[in-house]
């Protein structure tokens, strides 16, 4: 079983699951090398340009859901069309194209988009933001660079999630270095520790999901799968010059690149109908129904058989409450484990997906005894 979708709620404030997802990918990375004498760029977008592409991921439709033209900023100032080598895409997928060179140490690139829902024909703005960065070679000293080969959001296509190929790259003196090179590929697990890639599954610890997560992870070019991401996480480059001969020979450099799933097909809409403020005297407490969507369509009882719902306390710090044990009275129904709630659905009676199973009462004594910003509650879909 493997975490499939996660929404939040605060008890003052709600921090609805994300419905949607709208960010920006790069073909050329986010980092830019530039060597001064002579002067040169690692990638230079006079050769093979930065292509930015906007995404948006709405759960349960296939696909990138941007279907119109967008509007670009960079470092805050509108752009129009043509102007410094740049071109704004006018059909899908509507990217803006850089063809010249950054020439400042960092670009920020920013994306606006009007979003409409398609089932309450409410309009949204959206924003996306990415920063590019140009540094400088470091001479004979050694850098390390990832290259998002096939971007590095997973979008869901025809149903399926294609997986990415990210190419690692060791520089010297502004320009790549192919012999005797190292590559060691990491992930960074649910506990936000990095931990090395060294088989096609997940490494001892991480927490990430069984199965085949990854491939070549020994070679210059690794493929992730969208099952090693939930939502957003991170893989780490650690290049190794191998070079006896060479005035780096077993330094390293390292490099990280971010990586999106948008592919997750499911969310959680934790329904407070009474809202979430709880005064002292509410013995009952507030109950909160927990609705799996999937492209704003609430699923029916058929669809939790086998699925398990579940949520947990989070510390003021914004981290896992381990301290948290809460009454086996208050959740009749639902397993207590691990300081987590938790209830596995069935066919049978009793354990099927009513709106009474899937209701739960958050009271006063389950929040946190000081927090003047409020408790929140993490919820999870689990199969």
């Amino acid at each position: 079983m493997a975490v499939q979708a996660k929404s939040r709620l605060t008890f003052h404030q709600l921090v609805d699951g994300t419905t949607v997802s709208f960010t920006l990918s790069t073909s050329q990375g986010s980092t830019q090398v530039k060597s001064k004498d002579p002067v040169s760029y690692l990638p230079d977008y006079t050769k093979t340009a930065q292509v930015i592409t906007p995404h948006l991921g709405i759960p349960g439709l296939s696909g990138n859901q941007v279907k119109g033209a967008c509007t670009w900023y960079v470092n805050g100032s509108r752009v129009t069309n043509g102007q410094s080598g740049m071109t704004i895409g006018t059909t899908a997928p509507y990217a803006l194209t850089i063809g010249q060179n950054m020439t400042t140490a960092t670009t920020r690139v920013t994306c606006e988009y009007a979003h409409t829902d398609p089932t309450t024909g409410l309009s949204t703005q959206l924003q996306a933001e990415i920063t590019l960065s140009q540094v400088e070679n470091a001479g004979t000293m050694i850098m390390a660079m990832i290259l998002p080969l096939d971007g590095n959001i997973f979008v869901t296509e025809g149903g399926a999630s294609k997986q990415l190929r990210f190419e690692g790259r060791m520089l010297r003196g502004g320009a790549e270095d192919t012999t005797n090179v190292q590559y060691d590929w990491h992930i960074q697990g649910v506990n936000g520790q990095f931990y090395p890639i060294t088989a096609a599954t997940a490494p001892a610890g991480s927490g990430l999901p069984s199965g085949n997560l990854f491939a070549n992870w020994t070679s210059k070019t690794i493929t992730v799968s969208s099952d090693a991401i939930l939502n957003i996480g991170t893989i780490k480059l650690i290049a190794k010059d191998t070079d006896s001969t060479s005035s780096t020979y077993n330094k390293t450099a390292e490099a990280i690149q971010s990586v999106l799933d948008t592919t997750d097909p499911y969310d959680i809409l934790p329904d407070a109908k009474q809202g979430t403020h709880l005064s002292r005297g509410n013995a009952m407490g507030l109950p909160i129904e927990l609705i799996v969507r999937q492209g704003y369509k609430p699923m029916a009882e058929g669809f939790y058989v086998g699925k398990t719902l579940g949520f947990y306390r989070l510390t003021a710090a914004d981290a896992k409450d381990n301290t948290w044990s809460p009454s086996q009275s208050d959740f009749v129904g639902w397993t207590i484990s691990s300081n987590e709630v938790k209830r596995t659905y069935s066919s049978s009676s009793g354990q099927t997906a009513t709106t009474a199973n899937r209701t739960i009462r958050i009271k006063n004594d389950h929040l946190l005894t000081a927090s003047g910003s409020g408790t929140t509650f993490e919820f999870f879909l689990d199969f």
